[in-house]
């Protein structure tokens, strides 16, 4: 089988909270989920291969000053 395994149960293995967001909506629920669990947790958030897809406008969004 290629491709990547299931993150987010292999993470469940180690003894961490396991996620996956598939939308930005998983997201927000999934990062709740996370900071409320009180353990190490892991998002696994899939990306097509090549897409080039960049996190920064969402974490680092233009403040009115700019």
């Amino acid at each position: 089988m290629a491709g990547n395994p299931d993150f987010a149960r292999l993470a469940e293995t180690f003894g961490a909270l396991g996620l996956t967001a598939r939308t930005p909506d998983d997201l927000r629920g999934a990062l709740d989920k996370a900071f409320a669990a009180g353990r190490p947790s892991l998002v696994h958030v899939p990306c097509e291969l090549g897409v080039g897809a960049s996190p920064w406008k969402y974490l680092m969004p233009k403040s009115d000053r700019s």
